[in-house]
């Protein structure tokens, strides 16, 4: 039997094939597990355009990339991925952001918004004269002594504002456009 054109379906569990096998976030990978399970707990030996197929609760070996064949399975499927990469980190640095130099009360606001927010990409900390001046920084700017961050959370900031100001490790705080944030731990201040 000659496998059948490669259709939507495919290319989208072609993809979560890939996205699972080298996938770096836990959230993400979850989501494609549980997508690829209910998936291929529908798959038949036919095309995936014919509804009856799709309901016989097997899935077939042939398919139009034979090297993601998967064996036929009666009943349930558990994916049993192994994951050759880390979990993505909960906080992230840019190259141009130094964490080093960062005070403490400002990385333990990070890990408390990761925590609850999820993912956070640092994208400046200490700025020289020169670069300060280029971004448009204030000439008194807490970045030239590494006492401020500019960063924003993976997964969307809804409600990150509120416990942003509730935080008392945060002096100076600004929300950028594009959902970027500037903590500092200078006087309580926002502008």
């Amino acid at each position: 039997m000659a496998p059948h054109a490669i259709g939507e379906g495919d290319v989208r569990r072609n993809s979560l094939f890939k996205a699972a096998g080298l996938g770096r976030c836990a959230t993400a990978l979850g989501v494609a597990v549980a997508w690829l399970s209910a998936m291929l707990t529908t798959v038949s030996a036919g095309p995936l355009s014919r509804p009856e197929a799709q309901m016989r609760g097997t899935i077939s070996p042939v398919i139009a990339r034979p090297d993601l064949a998967i064996p036929a399975v009666r009943g349930g499927w558990q994916p049993r991925i192994e994951r050759s990469a880390p979990a993505e980190p909960a906080i992230s640095y840019l190259p141009a952001a130094r964490e080093t130099c960062l005070p403490e009360s400002l990385r333990r606001v990070l890990e408390r918004v990761a925590a609850r927010f999820g993912p956070v990409v640092v994208s400046s900390t200490h700025r020289d004269r020169s670069h300060n001046a280029r971004v448009g920084g204030a000439s008194h700017s807490l970045h030239l002594d590494c006492r401020a961050v500019d960063f924003r959370v993976v997964g969307g900031d809804k409600g990150l504002w509120q416990f942003l100001k509730s935080q008392p490790d945060i002096g100076g705080l600004k929300r950028y456009a594009f959902g970027f944030y500037h903590i500092d731990d200078g006087p309580r201040r926002s502008w």
